[in-house]
This record gives C-alpha cells, sequence and structure tokens, in this order.
C-alpha cells in the first residue's frame, strides 16, 4: 500500500514514495523515475492505492483468488505447448533487433473458476508502425436477422469456438520480434514470430483474413453491408450463414451447407467447441424449438445487485455522491445500459435517464438506480424469434419511432427512440431498437421529432 511520499521537495527523491509490504517490517521506496509500476484501487473502509511493481517491464497479471503455483505452471506449460504446436515463433540469436516485450496474463475460467488459463500476450502497444487493424464483427442486429431465418427455414442455428483462433492465422508475416519473459527467456536468445501472437495491434485482423479467405474459398459470398455476414447460395437459392466475432462463429442452413463449408472449417482449424439446440453466445442463452429460437440473458440479469446504502445516507437524497459512490453508479449503470441494448429493449429509457446523470450523480439518482435494478426481475425475461411466412415473398420492415420534448427529468433533454420489426404481415420479431437523446436543441415535439 502507499504510504507516504518520501519528501516534498523537489530533486533526485522527488519520485520516491515509501510503500507498506506485507512481507516487510519498514516501507519500502519506490522510484516511479526507474519502476514501471500500475496503480488500482482497493476497496475497503478506506480508498486504498495499490502498486504493481514491474520489473524491466515483464509484469504478470493475476485474476483475483489464484493462489495455487503448480496450477499456473500448468497453465503456462500447456500454452508454451500451444504456441509450439502452431509454430508461432522462431528462436533467434538477439542482435539488437527492434522488439516488444511480452507478458503473461493468468487467468481462470469454468464453473466456479476452477480452470486456470494462461496467455503469452505481446505488448503490441510499444510498436510505433502504422498497421491495418480493422477485424469487423458481427452486429446483434444482423444476429437477431440471422435467427429469423433459421427459424423461417427450419435450419438448427449451431456455434463454434476456435481455439487459440489468431495462431491459427495464416498467411505472410511482417517481421516482429518478441522477448519473452523472463521465466522461459534464454540468454541472448529472442524470439521471431511466424503468426501473430495475443497483443499485436494486427493479430485480430490477421485472423479474420484467414477466415474470410478459408469461406471464399468454400465458394461463401460477403454481405456488401455487413463484413461479417457470409451467404452460402447454390443457384440463386440461399444455403447457409455464418457470422463471425472473432472466433466465436454462428451458422445455419442446409445439410449442404453443413457438409461443405462447416465440414471444411472443422477440418481446417482447431475447434474447442461445436454447440447445436442450447448454448450460450456472445453473452445470449440461446434455446431453439421446432419453429421458434428464445434469448435471454436471465444469468446475468440475476447477478445484478443494488448497490448497498445505509438510511441515514438515502435520506440525504441531494447530496453528491462520493468518489466512491459515483464509480459504483457507474459500474451498474454500465451493467444495464449493456443488458438493454441485448436483450431488455424494456430498460432502453430508464438507462438512458440515468446515463444523463452519470457525470455528478446524487443520492437520489442512486436510489433510483437500485429501483430500476429491482425490477429486472419484473419485465420479460426473453425474445422470441418465430417463424416467419417466407415462402409468400411478403417480409417487410415494421418501425414505430416517436419523440418527446424535454422530457428527461431535471436535464430538460428531448429523447428519441424506434422499435424495428421483420414480418410477414402476421407474425413480427424485434430486430432493432434504441433510445437516445435528440443531439440538438429543439423547441417543440415537432423539431424533436423531425430530427
Amino acid at each position: 500500500m502507499i504510504d507516504s511520499r518520501m519528501t516534498k521537495a523537489p530533486g533526485c527523491s522527488r519520485n520516491c514514495f515509501n510503500v507498506d509490504q506485507d512481507n516487510l517490517e519498514k516501507p519500502a521506496i519506490v522510484d516511479l523515475a526507474e519502476q514501471q509500476v500500475e496503480k488500482q484501487i482497493v476497496r475497503s473502509h478506506q480508498q486504498e492505492s495499490v502498486l504493481l511493481i514491474q520489473e524491466e517491464a515483464d509484469p504478470v497479471i493475476f485474476a483475483i483468488g489464484i493462489q495455487d503455483p503448480k496450477k499456473i505452471e500448468a497453465a503456462k506449460d500447456q500454452e508454451l505447448q500451444r504456441l509450439a504446436e502452431f509454430g508461432v515463433y522462431k528462436e533467434v540469436k538477439d542482435v539488437g533487433q527492434s522488439h516488444v516485450s511480452s507478458r503473461w496474463v493468468i487467468t481462470t475460467k469454468g464453473e466456479q473458476n476452477q480452470q486456470v488459463k494462461a496467455r503469452l500476450v505481446a505488448r503490441g502497444f510499444e510498436e510505433t508502425c502504422d498497421l491495418k487493424t480493422d477485424s469487423p464483427t458481427v452486429t446483434k442486429t444482423v444476429i437477431r436477422l440471422l435467427m429469423t431465418i433459421a427459424a423461417s427455414n427450419s435450419w438448427n442455428l449451431d456455434s463454434l469456438d476456435v481455439t487459440s483462433a489468431f495462431l491459427q492465422s495464416t498467411g505472410h508475416m511482417r517481421e516482429v520480434y518478441v522477448k519473452p519473459p523472463r521465466d522461459i527467456r534464454k540468454r541472448g536468445i529472442i524470439w521471431k514470430l511466424s503468426k501473430p501472437l495475443y497483443g499485436l495491434g494486427d493479430s485480430a485482423r490477421r485472423w479474420y483474413v484467414t477466415l474470410r479467405e478459408h469461406l471464399q474459398n468454400s465458394r461463401c459470398q460477403i454481405s456488401l453491408l455487413d463484413k461479417s455476414l457470409f451467404l452460402y447460395y447454390e443457384g440463386n437459392k440461399l444455403q447457409g450463414i455464418t457470422v463471425t466475432h472473432v472466433d466465436d462463429l454462428l451458422h445455419c442452413g442446409t445439410t449442404r451447407f453443413k457438409n461443405t463449408v462447416i465440414r471444411s472449417i472443422h477440418n481446417t482449424f482447431k475447434i474447442s467447441r461445436n454447440n447445436t439446440g442450447m448454448f450460450t453466445y456472445l453473452g445470449w442463452n440461446v434455446v431453439q424449438s421446432k419453429d421458434s429460437i428464445f434469448v435471454d440473458q436471465r444469468d446475468y440479469a440475476s447477478a445484478i445487485k443494488p448497490i448497498e446504502i445505509s438510511v441515514s445516507r438515502s435520506r440525504e437524497i441531494e447530496s453528491d455522491l462520493t468518489e466512491l459512490e459515483t464509480t459504483e453508479y457507474q459500474q451498474l449503470l454500465g451493467k444495464l445500459l449493456w443488458l438493454s441494448s441485448q436483450s431488455r429493449p424494456d430498460l432502453s429509457f430508464d438507462t438512458l435517464e440515468h446515463s444523463t446523470y452519470s457525470k455528478s450523480p446524487k443520492v437520489k439518482h442512486l436510489k433510483s438506480l437500485n429501483k430500476l435494478t429491482k425490477k429486472l426481475d419484473m419485465g420479460p425475461g426473453r425474445i422470441c424469434y418465430r417463424k416467419l411466412d417466407i415462402e409468400k415473398g411478403n417480409l417487410h420492415l415494421l418501425c414505430f419511432s416517436d419523440a418527446s420534448l424535454g422530457n428527461i427529468s431535471e436535464t430538460k433533454h428531448s429523447a428519441r427512440g424506434y422499435l424495428i420489426f421483420l414480418t410477414d404481415g402476421v407474425v413480427a420479431n424485434l430486430i432493432a431498437w434504441s433510445s437516445g437523446k435528440v443531439k440538438r436543441v429543439v423547441h417543440s415535439v415537432f423539431g424533436a421529432e423531425t430530427l
């Protein structure tokens, strides 16, 4: 813990701090001009700062609760075996090449976080060259359209996860040298990469280009509107659809599509998971029945809890929140905003209104946000994508939009919103929605609705 500054006088010790350490009786002296550090805020009775000292820019990042050194070493060994399996690097003599450093990132996954995972990550921000880094990922609107098409054609909706996707990239690799972490470093040896390592600015794009070329070679066409959407036709008839979000693929189609495009993916890349019928994709719980597909985020919503506030504090409704309370307010609001944009359109306006207070919230705003959180169980639990009659060719978009003047309390901002459905005239599936502030000053309802 940071105890105090060593001295307030300018001079050679102006960057030195006294730092308490659990294993030392006296505070240690840390010179921030000589050491690279990371600062973290620890929540306790009093807000405290923690310095994580990094020696030679070679830190290790741990997830909270990882304490078993045997599991950590086993996870590191597994990662090194994976790097060797995919031929990610070659050891070359260090003759002063321009390079980037690397670090271990240790995390947990699985039920109750029992599985320890180690990832060797390059510190790509140290590179100064301009790189093309764009890597298209599927939008939620396209996923909802995909689910509607799958339900309407009675196609099975499946997902698959590519193992260590970046390491399976192909094509020419630019010249990149990486200095490995100290625990696996050899004297006078540096790594020359043959595959993009995690952390490099263009690694995600290299994987996207690899997957795009493979799907195009399988006769899939890229959508003109979304570069992560791939369509498979035979003749003029649509046979299958694939969308990508980095290493997570979602697809549906005919048996012919599965036996050609999807099988070729399995034969070319190493796949860790292949799910059908009931699975989780990008935080959505997906369940498919005969004629419908259901989406919910009940697990995520049930984990969102109100912020604890004392009775005496709750009576100070006009008081500004403390720095810690403001942080908690913004964190809770962020969770609700994400939930409202994914699967709970009924929360859209409420989260919009509370976001207007996020810079300087008061106790009354915190109480209101807690009240909204307690209503999560009362709203619609899931969204249903039902079968549409696509044979008649009567599909069209059904849109509802509205705006009001000064309807966001206190700030007097005007809000607008819309809902967009895909319908066959009988059944309608919700594919997009939004609630936001009108970005210009308006003086009438007509002006707000026009914008």
